[in-house]
């Protein structure tokens, strides 16, 4: 019941326009979407994002899942890990995040 993804892609512009963009796509995506937090902080050495949200899965009823995605950037490459699990299961799943 966790999944996870690794996305890299090409983007010119700055990391919050990055977050901006993609949580514009995951709006559309899932119903009842909540962003919960975000934070910068570092990986690997490098500046990073981190964003919690939350939503229903609408082609499953609406199912109820948490997400944690990684923003990380390297040059005009954006590296995004993204980390997801039904909502009553994801904090119990957090530590091995």
């Amino acid at each position: 019941m966790r999944f996870a993804m690794v996305i890299q892609e090409e983007y010119p512009g700055s990391l919050d326009s990055y977050r901006e963009v993609t949580m514009l796509g995951v709006r559309r995506t899932l119903s009842n979407f909540e962003e919960l937090a975000h934070s910068n902080v570092t990986i690997d050495g490098k500046p990073a994002l981190l964003v919690f949200y939350r939503g229903g899965i609408q082609k499953s009823n609406n199912l109820p899942v948490e997400f944690l995605s990684a923003f990380i950037p390297s040059g005009n490459t954006y590296t995004k890990v993204t980390v997801w699990c039904i909502e009553p299961l994801f904090h119990d799943m957090q530590p091995g995040l």
